[in-house]
């Protein structure tokens, strides 16, 4: 059903067209009504309508008015004039405005109703001319997407293959300039495998503000969306991400820098690809551009050491000083110099030289807490750097409990036997307690309590007790030197033999050599 407008000031003109309409095209139209060109206005703001038939003389605005300003609209209807003979002149500037029909009053029933199925027809004209335009439009738009998605798939295509594909499509505006963004939403706000395309087109492109220009999008397999437009759509697309809407709170955006020929698309994506995930350093959703990232360094200190500490106080007294060390080796000024990329490398680096370690040191045992590894063992499974360090601190806190909670069952006993069984076969020689810990696969400060409460030791004076006892045996059975009798014992050089003796004995060496001879002498 068509929507027909009649504007006239004398309603028994209005009424007249009315009930002509309605008896001669029974069903065919809903007819509103107006009384000058102002109501017509008011009409049309409400409802799209197709044709409109307007007087010329009408009080307010009148017919040449609004005649004006439809021919302003986006959306114009057809329009017929009705006029009398004086009138004439400004039917002639009506017709300056596209006007289609012109009639005479009093209206002739017979020419009023040619007139509407002429006007018909011509809508009917417009409207298949339209559809075919959008079906050419359609399958421009499918064969540029289809062509944006084989380069994005091929790993590494030559330039000129990616001119004729994207020339083929008729996206040759990309020479001129373009810039391409890839967007996402967040992973909480994500529901199942959604279509962001469609979302775009939803959400998102009617609300664009002075949207013009050639654009075109499409969906990845990560959830993302790839767009190819001009720096004016983005211009308009950013504005509205950063407008405070909440419903759009939740869309971040990577964006290239502007480049001129189809042949940069590729390098336009990994720009707008490495921008967005440079988002998630931001403690929101928001926009990156490339031009912000394009000096972070390639090379930095990777935290070696802070990892290692990390992976050694698990299970002592160093809760804190862990949190310290962890939000340390994420410092906002290191990753303004650093970016993404060190997040990447420290991440991995965690999972493998700590959680993966502490897995194969505990086995069945901690695989509850390591549920929670599958989580942080992905980035991607996280919108922002800070809820990954939150998870990251939630599993080194029940890891650091657990081992904890191990201290206060009786050490195995097998276990010890084989850390002192090590030493006694190696007190001669530099060895330390990471040494030993790592000959049974413990941890370097678990082993180094549990020693203590084992042997009531801890491990620097057991070792020295060890080294003494040792060389009281030489000093007392042979005729060695006293300073290779320290080379034996394992001490590096005599005066420090010679200070730990008289610490532990109260006596030098030669004395408790002299001591044992005498002793063996009266024996005999």
């Amino acid at each position: 059903m068509r929507n027909l407008l009649l504007v006239d000031d004398e309603s028994n003109i209005l009424l007249g067209l009315k009930a002509m309409t309605e008896r001669e095209f029974p069903g065919a139209y809903s007819v509103f009504l107006a009384s000058d060109g102002e109501e017509a206005l008011a009409v049309m703001a409400s409802v799209q309508v197709d044709i409109a038939v307007c007087d010329i003389r009408m009080p307010r605005v009148d017919g040449i008015e609004l005649i004006r300003r439809i021919s302003a609209m986006d959306r114009k209807p057809m329009i017929m004039i009705l006029s009398g003979h004086e009138d004439f002149r400004y039917a002639k500037e009506a017709i300056r405005y596209d006007v289609k029909e012109y009639l005479l009053k009093p209206v002739v029933r017979e020419e009023y109703y040619r007139t509407l199925r002429r006007l018909e027809e011509e809508l009917l004209r417009v409207e298949r001319t339209e559809r075919q335009l959008n079906r050419s439009a359609e399958d421009a738009r499918k064969l540029a997407e289809s062509r944006l998605g084989n380069v994005l798939l091929h790993p590494s295509p030559e330039r000129e293959e990616v001119r004729g594909l994207l020339g083929e499509a008729g996206m040759d505006w990309m020479d001129k300039s373009f810039r391409v963004g890839v967007m996402k939403r967040m992973v909480k706000e994500q529901s199942g495998k959604e279509n962001l395309a469609e979302t775009f087109d939803r959400e998102l492109l009617p609300l664009i503000d002075g949207l013009s220009g050639e654009f075109v999008r499409i969906g990845d397999k990560e959830h993302r969306l790839v767009i190819v437009a001009g720096s004016s759509f983005f211009d308009g697309l950013s504005a509205l991400l950063l407008s405070g809407r909440h419903s759009l709170t939740s869309f971040s955006l990577g964006l290239s820098k502007a480049h001129s020929g189809m042949e940069w698309f590729k390098k336009a994506h990994g720009e707008a690809s490495l921008a967005l995930r440079h988002n998630f350093l931001q403690r929101r959703a928001g926009i990156v551009a490339y031009d912000r990232i394009e000096s972070a360094r390639t090379r930095y200190e990777l935290p070696e050491q802070d990892i290692e500490k990390l992976y050694n106080m698990i299970g002592t007294e160093r809760d804190k000083e862990m949190a310290a060390i962890l939000y340390g080796m994420f410092r906002e000024e290191l990753l303004t110099e650093a970016g993404f990329h060190y997040v990447e490398t420290v991440s991995a680096m965690l999972n493998e030289r700590i959680f993966d370690r502490v897995f194969r040191l505990y086995g069945k045992e901690s695989v509850d807490i390591l549920r929670l590894f599958k989580q942080v063992s992905s980035i991607e499974g996280f919108d922002h750097l800070h809820e990954y360090l939150r998870s990251v601190e939630e599993l080194l806190t029940r890891l650091h409990q657990y081992v904890k909670s191990l201290k206060s069952v009786s050490v195995d006993n097998r276990t010890m036997k084989e850390a002192l069984q090590y030493i006694h076969d190696h007190y001669d020689k530099d060895i330390n307690m990471t040494m030993v810990s790592n000959s049974i696969s413990l941890n370097y400060y678990y082993f180094s309590q549990s020693f203590k409460e084992y042997t009531g030791d801890n491990f620097i004076d057991y070792l020295r007790k060890l080294r003494i006892s040792k060389a009281k045996e030489l000093l007392a059975a042979t005729d060695l030197k006293v300073y290779e009798i320290a080379g034996r014992s394992g001490f590096a050089n005599i005066k420090h033999f010679n200070r730990v003796f008289r610490k532990l004995e109260g006596i030098s060496p030669l004395e408790y050599r002299e001591q044992q001879h005498i002793q063996a002498s009266r024996k005999g």
